[in-house]
């Protein structure tokens, strides 16, 4: 079994690549760029009244308290490809 996963963006640029043991660490890196990404080209209106639900989702992911594995992850790329203009996948 593979031991490392390759998070990519739009099926062939490459966002990351990391062990299948550090996922948590995946969904902080998505998150805090997502984040910033948003917070640079949107004002806070439109960040209040458009993407602060999903990003509150994908914390609430990371801060659950289960252990977070590829099922996890999936989860939190679907809300993340809801929030972006780009599709995040792993590989």
């Amino acid at each position: 079994m593979d031991k490392e996963i390759v998070v990519t963006i739009d099926n062939y640029d490459v966002f990351g690549q990391y062990r299948k043991d550090d996922i948590l660490n995946a969904m902080q890196d998505l998150y805090h760029y997502l984040k910033t990404d948003i917070e640079q080209n949107y004002t806070v209106e439109e960040i209040n009244d458009y993407h602060r639900h999903d990003l509150k989702r994908l914390s609430d992911i990371i801060n659950d308290d289960k252990v977070k594995g590829i099922k996890e992850f999936n989860q939190f790329l679907k809300v993340c490809n809801e929030l972006a203009p780009n599709e995040y996948q792993i590989k």
